[in-house]
């Protein structure tokens, strides 16, 4: 995503399903289907002023609380919406997946967000220090993957130590 990012677009829905490991031992990460994705920044590198009417985009499962919200989506969105793929991967369902409704799944999200110390109490630390890292980004904020990407990293080698049926760690 920070590729993506440092060009200028943002996918808008990210899902495990548009996700590919590299072959062999490559610490690559393919992403795929920008059937939805759009340039945030202009042909001279800045950044796009937020539309007021935005139609739905991405699938609901994943979709950030700003997506739910019908608002224009940014770099912060797809982290979210990938915080909700690396969560599914550790609990085996998100507690919004048997839903149909757009909007209660979005109450649900709502939900978590202000009981979150109750939601991620049997979690480990970082899921919680993620949420709140993300939910501190804001529209026009660069956001640096780097360290998300170190405290999830973290955080999956606690789930695999813990004997997580969920996640595994290449050797």
């Amino acid at each position: 995503m920070e590729e993506l990012h440092s060009i200028g677009y943002i996918h808008r829905d990210i899902k495990a399903s548009n996700f590919a490991p590299g072959r062999g031992r490559s610490s690559t990460i393919f992403i795929f289907d920008f059937g939805l994705s759009r340039r945030f920044v202009d042909g001279s590198n800045m950044k796009l002023s937020p539309r007021k009417n935005v139609g739905w985009r991405g699938t609901v499962r994943y979709a950030s609380l700003n997506a739910h919200k019908q608002l224009d989506l940014a770099r912060r969105d797809n982290i979210e919406s990938w915080f909700y793929m690396l969560l599914e991967m550790k609990i085996g369902s998100l507690p919004w997946c048997f839903l149909r409704e757009r909007d209660q799944v979005g109450n649900s999200k709502m939900l978590i967000k202000k009981d979150r110390a109750n939601f991620f109490s049997n979690l480990p630390q970082q899921f919680q220090e993620i949420m709140d890292i993300i939910d501190k980004i804001r529209i026009d904020d660069n956001c640096e993957l780097s360290y998300i990407g170190t405290v999830s990293v973290t955080s999956v080698a606690i789930m695999a130590e813990h004997g997580s049926n969920n996640i595994s760690i290449p050797e």
